[in-house]
């Protein structure tokens, strides 16, 4: 259920807009956009996302992008699903994302991130 909805605000809800920006990030498309094959999000269309997610949907990862062996991009697959999990009480907190891809591209020989900043 979103937190909107319901009144109830924390910090998850920072944590499912990260996702988007994680699913920019693997995409190249904001999330949505490609589900609705639109190159605009109106007013119509933000209301029709609304009710998708409000019924546990998730935007669609087109299957090049989900299927790849790009090991940095399966680790934001992998954040972004945790991101998008629907309760809030599911979903990590962002130090917690970090630390997942920190792990995640340690392990590949990928830059560092920090996340004790």
């Amino acid at each position: 259920e979103d937190e909107l909805s319901t009144g109830y605000l924390n910090e998850k809800i920072d944590v499912y807009a990260l996702g988007n920006i994680l699913f920019k990030i693997a995409v190249g498309n904001s999330p949505w956009k490609y589900d609705y094959k639109a190159t605009k999000i109106t007013p119509e269309l933000k209301g029709k996302i609304a009710r998708a997610k409000l019924r546990g949907a998730k935007p669609k990862v087109p299957l090049e992008v989900r299927n790849t062996t790009d090991t940095s991009i399966k680790a934001v697959l992998m954040a972004m699903d945790r991101s998008y999990r629907n309760s809030p009480e599911l979903r990590p907190s962002a130090k917690e994302l970090a630390v997942f891809l920190k792990s995640e591209l340690d392990a590949a020989e990928i830059l560092p991130l920090d996340v004790d900043r």
